[in-house]
């Protein structure tokens, strides 16, 4: 073993350590000692130190040393006689107690190990301690002695040398055979080498194993040295020394294990001298780096790289390190070939025995790889975190135990919870949710999720209650959030707002079931209507020829019952396929409190209107929007059998659609018709604007549906709020508009007057006979035709004979032949500037509702009274508009 490596042994065990020299006097005697090396514990233990005793005699550094025990003298026996000796004493110079074992290596010297034990004396476990230190410091410290005499071939053992392995003394014989037979079978190869040396009388020091008395082996460190030789130097007495080194050498081994392992490692180390110049790289360093170990060693580090993160130098990390012991962080270095590397290093600083620093030691991991991928990683998790801030449906995350992780924008808004409020919270506190119709609280779906491990969708009718109390409509799903392992870490929620859509389907249910009605009422209106517009003729006709009082009341009375037919027949045109508003710029009010009024007129209920007075004008066809009116208050009325009051109320909104997502513009006027009747219950609610729904004994269920007919045709909308045993409000949304009222000229009471020829086509004789009759009333000499290809023929005809026509009247829907819009267009090419008006039982068609567009003067809808057909005339024929 190396000096340095004894030293550091040395300095490791427990117990104080001192090696002496004996110094005698002239008659041999024991005088004085002197200290050669001591360890730390010395240093401890005494208080001395090396720099002050080394090479100093102990009656120097202790004057009174020799008084009381004569420490001198026993020392001197050890030293002189090779005896070992272990004692307890009191050292008065140092005012301590100590526990000394002295023997001598070599005569002349001596070695002492002793502790300190002065806190012993004092405490009974303290010396228990101390004396098991003493026993593992003896038993480390073990020699054995051996003499050989080559003549007689006898040898003998010290009593250490049985000891040391476990046996009693005298257990074996003492021979050389006794060695050789103790050998570890692995070291028969220490034989020859040490027969040779003692042939050549040489010393000699061989390390091997014995084996020990309980079968195991323990390595010994053997020295030889021939001290008797005969004349020719041949050998005859052999002494030598077995010293225990069996720690020793295990760490040996355990520290060449350690250097193989550092030199196997995946990790760089390298050391270097507190200059920061390379004294030891690991084959890891020297594979990274690219170069060879003759290379690296001696290169300064500071060439190497910076650090990455704060541009540390390798200079400023070398001056952290010898500053305060250690330093850590990442560095980029540059390989032989200049490719970039960067590691994780920690460098700390290596210290020698005394704590004086001697070197840097660095390990280091190449994290290149790492550092890319956590930069991927670090993209993928903000794209991540853009994508589910982005998306449109609400997204919470939770862990193993249903605590919210993750709330997303949508999830925030629909909850009502942010995302630093909502993280730790339970589920079921975030995420409130019940069942639309009962309002029961949900099964959690988190615990679903956890339970099966599967994905699981939400009920149909689930119902988000946000922390503001508003409700939501969702649609939802969960799944197990999973690790690598397939291990379920966590639940992700997906969910998403179904209010609109929910209420955008009822309407596109509402509207099919409407369409698919429409076009059997609109079929049975338009016949209706055709046979009210004869029956409307004949009795006009009836009423101008009539002369008796009793049969103009009976007439009057007909024409009566037949409005309220027209009334049943515009309703059913309403929802149908007829039905198109014929809008004008109107005021809203007083027409709809005038309507109010009347409807309610003889009732024991009163309507009161709140109205601002800038409320915006709307754009409407007002005898439609009587219609709805005059049904919301009829309905008002019979909600309160006993009477009560009905309150109006009118305001100008900006509306958006994500309120009213069937809404187009965003400026309306809002109407809203309140009762304080019996209200509707909720399970009835969805069906109110369903056609022929009706929970009335005598309704006809047409009302409601009108309404929303009408409304729904006005690009508006109707909403109802209801109570049961509070109350009902209908709001009617009506698009407003910046545009001024129309002007109406007043109704004369007298008939139109003509005298020149008119030409008249329609598919229903009756109809065709009656409009005849008015015009003929009126001065007009009419010629009538069932379908569009005759009269275009008559009209070219007419042209080469120069006939006289002052205007036609043609019918929009012709099913057997060619009809008014086929037909205008081919009288349009022979004239465009005739008058021809154009009429329908259908008011929806687009035709009727912008004439002009399609090459029509004005249109009149089926059924038309005598009145009405006048008023037509008057405003597009004067006296001599006569067109050829």
């Amino acid at each position: 073993m190396s000096k340095v490596d004894f030293t550091e042994i040395i300095n490791s065990i427990p117990l104080g350590y001192a090696y002496h020299k004996i110094i005698l006097d002239n008659h041999n005697q024991p005088v004085d000692y002197v200290f050669l090396e001591i360890n730390k514990k010395f240093e401890e233990y005494t208080s001395l130190r090396g720099k002050d005793i080394l090479n100093k005699k102990i009656t120097t550094v202790l004057p009174g040393i020799r008084k009381g025990f004569d420490w001198v003298r026993a020392y001197g026996e050890v030293a002189l006689e090779g005896k070992e000796i272990e004692f307890e004493q009191y050292s008065e110079p140092l005012n301590k107690h100590y526990k000394i074992t002295a023997c001598s290596p070599k005569k002349g010297y001596f070695i002492t190990f002793f502790s300190d034990i002065t806190k012993m004396v004092f405490t009974e476990q303290q010396l228990l301690e101390n004396r098991q230190r003493l026993k593992l410091a003896l038993d480390a410290s073990e020699i054995g002695f051996w003499d050989w005499n080559l003549q007689t071939d006898e040898v003998y053992f010290s009593e250490r040398y049985y000891t040391m392995l476990g046996y009693e003394p005298g257990a074996f014989p003492m021979s050389y055979s006794s060695w050789k037979n103790l050998l570890h079978p692995d070291d028969h190869h220490v034989i020859p080498l040490v027969e040779n040396y003692i042939a050549k009388a040489k010393p000699y020091q061989v390390d091997f194993r014995l084996r020990c008395k309980n079968g195991n082996y323990k390595w010994i460190s053997g020295q030889g040295k021939t001290y008797v030789r005969d004349k020719s130097g041949s050998p005859l007495q052999v002494v030598g020394l077995h010293m225990d080194i069996d720690n020793r050498k295990r760490d040996e081994l355990k520290l060449a294990f350690q250097a193989e392992i550092l030199e196997q490692i995946q990790d760089m180390i390298i050391a270097t001298d507190l200059e920061g110049r390379i004294t030891y790289a690991n084959q890891a360093e020297i594979k990274t780096f690219g170069e060879s170990k003759d290379d690296l060693l001696g290169k300064f580090i500071h060439t190497l790289g910076k650090d990455s993160l704060t541009e540390t130098t390798q200079q400023e990390i070398i001056d952290t390190t010898l500053a305060r012991g250690s330093w850590r962080g990442e560095v980029v270095n540059y390989t032989k070939t200049g490719k970039e590397i960067i590691l994780d290093s920690r460098v700390q600083l290596i210290r020698d025995h005394q704590n004086k620093p001697t070197g840097m030691v660095g390990i280091s991991t190449d994290i290149t790889r790492q550092k890319e991928a956590e930069s991927k990683l670090h993209n993928e998790i903000e794209r991540l975190a853009v994508t589910l801030q982005s998306i449109g449906d609400g997204v919470i995350t939770t862990d193993i135990h249903g605590k919210v992780m993750l709330v997303n924008n949508v999830a925030t808004k629909l909850t009502g919870w942010k995302q630093n409020e909502a993280v730790g919270k339970p589920l079921n506190t975030v995420f409130e949710i019940s069942n639309q119709n009962t309002d029961e609280p949900h099964e959690n779906p988190v615990e679903k999720v956890l339970s099966t491990g599967k994905i699981v969708q939400l009920q149909n009718g689930t119902i988000l209650i946000s922390r503001t109390g508003k409700r939501y409509l969702i649609a939802d799903s969960g799944a197990p959030i999973k690790n690598l392992r397939g291990q379920t870490i966590g639940v992700v929620l997906v969910f998403r707002d179904m209010t609109a859509k929910h209420k955008m389907q009822k309407i596109v249910q509402r509207a099919a079931k409407m369409e698919s009605l429409g076009i059997l009422a609109g079929g049975i209106a338009h016949d209706f209507n055709n046979l009210l517009g004869g029956i409307y003729g004949y009795i006009d006709l009836a009423c101008m020829v009539n002369t008796n009082q009793e049969i103009a009341e009976y007439l009057d009375s007909s024409a009566e019952t037949i409005s309220r037919a027209r009334h049943l027949t515009g309703q059913l045109l309403t929802f149908a396929k007829g039905g198109s508003p014929v809008r004008e710029v109107t005021s809203l009010f007083p027409f709809i409190k005038e309507t109010a009024n009347f409807a309610l007129s003889g009732s024991n209920v009163n309507c009161t209107c709140k109205v601002p007075d800038n409320l915006w004008h709307c754009f409407i066809d007002k005898n439609q929007i009587v219609q709805v009116v005059e049904n919301l208050v009829i309905n008002a009325k019979q909600a309160m059998p006993n009477g009560g009051k009905i309150q109006i109320t009118a305001a100008n909104i900006h509306e958006t659609q994500n309120a009213h997502p069937e809404l187009q513009n965003n400026k309306y006027v809002k109407i809203s018709i309140k009762d304080a009747g019996t209200g509707i219950p909720a399970n009835l609610i969805p069906h109110i604007f369903d056609p022929f729904y009706t929970t009335k004994a005598r309704g006809h269920g047409l009302g409601l549906a009108t309404s929303h007919s009408i409304m729904e045709k006005h690009d508006g909308l109707i909403e109802v709020d209801s109570k049961p045993g509070v109350g009902t409000t209908f709001h009617l949304y009506l698009p407003a508009t910046t545009r001024k009222n129309s002007k109406t000229k007043q109704d004369s009471t007298s008939l139109h007057q003509g005298e020149e020829t008119f030409i008249i086509m329609d598919d229903e004789p009756a109809l065709l006979k009656t409009m005849k009759f008015m015009l003929t009333s009126f001065g007009y000499k009419v010629i009538c035709y069932q379908e569009g290809s005759k009269l275009i023929e008559f009209y070219q005809q007419g042209l080469a004979d120069n006939l006289k026509i002052k205007a036609m009247i043609f019918d929009l829907t012709i099913p057997s032949g060619m009809g008014g819009k086929e037909t205008v267009a081919h009288i349009r090419k022979l004239n465009p500037e005739i008058p021809i008006f154009v009429s329908s039982g259908y008011s929806d068609n687009p035709v009727i509702s912008n004439p002009e567009k399609y090459g029509f003067t004005d249109s009149i809808s089926k059924p038309f009274r005598l009145k009405k057909l006048s008023r037509l005339l008057d405003k597009h024929l004067s006296k001599n508009s006569i067109c050829e």
